[in-house]
């Protein structure tokens, strides 16, 4: 997967999950920018 991070904050966190009924318990995540 590829994706622009464009608009992120370093540092920030962003969350991620498969909305999909019964994936959210183990397809799930997070996004840590650094510079």
């Amino acid at each position: 997967v590829t994706f622009s991070t464009e608009g992120m904050e370093a540092g920030g966190d962003y969350s991620y999950f498969c909305s999909f009924p019964g994936h959210v318990g183990i397809m799930n995540g997070k996004f840590v920018i650094t510079e």
